[in-house]
Parts: C-alpha cells; sequence; structure tokens
C-alpha cells in the first residue's frame, strides 16, 4: 500500500510533535473478514506515544453483528474496570460499525468513537468484489457455536440496524476518503458526527499518514475534553487542502 511507504518516512509515525497520550486507554477493532493484526501500525504508535491500547481479540471478524457486540461488549467492561477511565474507540469498516453500536450500548464506558470508512448511514453500497464475502460471513454466521445461536443472530440485525441508525450518545468522527474504492464515501456522512476527509484507499486507512495527524491532533483532545471538536478549519495547523480536512465539527 502507498500509504504505508508514505506513513513510515513521515514524522508523525516517528513522534514528532504528538502529544503523550497519558495512558488514556484505546479500544481497536478490525474491520470484516480481518483481524487484529491488520492494526500493527496504529497500535505500535499509539503505545509508543503514551496510550494504553487494547485490540478486539479478534482473528478474524467474520462472525455477525450480535455475536460480535456481546464480545467486544466483554472486552470494553474489562479494559473500563481495570483502567477506571472511559475508554477510546477506533474501528475499522465494519469495526467502526461495531464501535457506533457499542456506544449505544455503554455510552457511560467509551470516551469518543472514530470511524475510518465505516459505512454509518444505512445506506451501504460496497465494491462489487466484496459481495462474496459479506455473504460468506452470514454463512459462517448461521453455523458458529449453533445454528439457532447463528440463526438468531441475523434474527436480530434489524434491531442493530435501527441502532446504527441513531444519534451518537458519545462524540463520534467520521473519517472517510473519496478514492475509498470499496465503501461509497457518502454512506459514512452524517449531519450528527464529526466529518474528516482524507485521500487515500480503503484499505490503506490503517496506515494513512492523514489519518495518524490527525488522530495526533484529537486524540489528547477527546481525553481532556468529552464534548464534541471545536476546531474549526485546522489540526494542530497541519492541514493541507486536498490531504487532511476537517469537513464539520
Amino acid at each position: 500500500m502507498p500509504e504505508i511507504k508514505e506513513l513510515l518516512g513521515s514524522g508523525v509515525y516517528h513522534g514528532y510533535g504528538v502529544q503523550n497520550g497519558n495512558n488514556a486507554p484505546v479500544m481497536l477493532i478490525p474491520g470484516i473478514a480481518t483481524g487484529d493484526y491488520t492494526f500493527h501500525l496504529l497500535k505500535g504508535w499509539l503505545g509508543r506515544n503514551g496510550y494504553d491500547v487494547h485490540t478486539a481479540e479478534i482473528m478474524f471478524n467474520a462472525l455477525h453483528t450480535g455475536m460480535m457486540l456481546d464480545s467486544l461488549s466483554a472486552k470494553l467492561l474489562e479494559i473500563s474496570e481495570v483502567t477506571g477511565q472511559r475508554v477510546t474507540l477506533i474501528g475499522h469498516s465494519y469495526g467502526g460499525v461495531q464501535a457506533k453500536l457499542l456506544s449505544h450500548r455503554h455510552p457511560k464506558l467509551i470516551d469518543h468513537v472514530y470511524l475510518l470508512g465505516s459505512p454509518i448511514t444505512g445506506d451501504v453500497h460496497v465494491h462489487p468484489l466484496i459481495a462474496p464475502v459479506v455473504a460468506t460471513e452470514l454463512v459462517i454466521a448461521s453455523f458458529s457455536r449453533s445454528l439457532r445461536q447463528g440463526l438468531n443472530a441475523l434474527r436480530g440485525e434489524p434491531e442493530h440496524f435501527v441502532q446504527l441508525l441513531r444519534r451518537p450518545e458519545v462524540p463520534t468522527t467520521s473519517i472517510y476518503s473519496e478514492t475509498d474504492g470499496i465503501v461509497d464515501p457518502e454512506s459514512c456522512k452524517r449531519d450528527d458526527v464529526e466529518l474528516v476527509r482524507v485521500n487515500g484507499s480503503h484499505i490503506g486507512f490503517i496506515g494513512n499518514k492523514h489519518v495518524f495527524e490527525f488522530l495526533a491532533g484529537a486524540l489528547p483532545r477527546s481525553v481532556s475534553n468529552p464534548g464534541p471538536s471545536s476546531a474549526k478549519g485546522n489540526v494542530n495547523g497541519r492541514i493541507r487542502k486536498g490531504h487532511l480536512e476537517l469537513v464539520k465539527s
């Protein structure tokens, strides 16, 4: 991915000008059909800069929403209990959808939700090559643990869809790209969340220098001020038109 090459050569990746996270807890949720390994760069970067980073402990994010939310809820509760702090969630793609749903289950435990290329409008359009992955996920859900549990999870999906469309109960930021290539960027945009536009591919979100630049400024702000961002037009003075733009706050 060209994004990773650019990231590894950047100052932000090496910590220049990045504020220490003061051990604030962050939980990373990977996208569909992927696992914790995809957050290797982001996890390491956050850890080096003083954040208490936790993965979702997912090897392959393919169980259906209800099953995954139960597992993610347990992990969130564990982090909150151990740290005594509210947790920041960062979710990539479908992992961002799960993070949004999780924020409705446990709003008092969550500081901020950051979505990386996540479809949250309910009007989801994905690249045709992704359709078989989604179909496979449904099959796995039906036969995982037990057929009955899988079918119950599928029946519960309308409820999760309704929750996804609810107004956020915690500050939420959707980071999207017009050149995503997999998820329609329009499905990442809502009037009730902070919108941040970057350049790059869908898979590249997890290694995108401009995403790291935004998080470098936004994460300390989230921890110190649990309300929505008050930034107008810049992120630590590093916005460059066409690369990183705070669209709405």
